[in-house]
């Protein structure tokens, strides 16, 4: 496929303002002293949740404000999954450019886990119809079953808290004796208690 002059034009001016974007996001985090939110890591995730098995649930249309975290990619893309790093710039022209023609996308690959989703093939395509515009997309779901539940706006600090009810969930079996508990704490360490 060969795009027109105009539209890798438009890829660059695309790439560079996204950059800008984060630049600025950057400054911003720096006087308030609020960190933005970087994509959670799936390794790091499924470590901490203890998954108990997965299956596949088919290509779904899926919203793309619930996609939290990547599987190895989490830091080339911010939350918003805008790109952090220059060295991806040609691929994600590329991507922009498949995008104004006429071919489409082939579906990005996901793994579920309660409400959110994590990007396994697909990072650059994400990055580029949100900068389009788009508010959904097609992915093959791999869903990965774990009696904790993740909500987008899950944090570092909120999954260390739900790591430990994992342990504890575990440890007790509560979530098989008593399916509809809900034991959650703000404060870690005090499952133990």
């Amino acid at each position: 496929m060969t795009s027109s002059p105009v539209v890798r034009v438009k890829a660059d001016e695309a790439f560079s303002q996204a950059r800008r974007r984060v630049f600025f996001r950057r400054v911003l985090e720096f006087f308030t002293g609020h960190p933005s939110e970087g994509l959670l890591s799936f390794e790091q995730v499924r470590d901490k949740l203890k998954i108990r098995g997965q299956h596949y649930a088919g290509t779904q249309t899926i919203p793309l404000d619930k996609i939290v975290g990547s599987v190895g990619r989490y830091h080339e893309f911010d939350r918003a999954f805008l790109p952090t790093q220059e060295h991806i710039r040609e691929r994600w022209k590329r991507v922009y450019e498949v995008a104004h023609s006429l071919e489409g996308f082939p579906a990005i690959d996901v793994y579920q886990i309660g409400d959110v989703y994590f990007v396994r093939d697909g990072h650059h395509r994400v990055s580029v119809v949100k900068e389009l515009g788009a508010t959904t997309i097609e992915a093959t779901v791999t869903e990965l079953e774990t009696p904790i539940s993740l909500s987008t706006d899950v944090d570092q600090e909120t999954l260390d808290l739900k790591e430990e009810y994992a342990i504890f969930l575990a440890e007790t079996g509560l979530d098989a004796l008593r399916p509809d508990q809900r034991i959650e704490f703000t404060l870690p360490g005090q499952y133990r208690k």
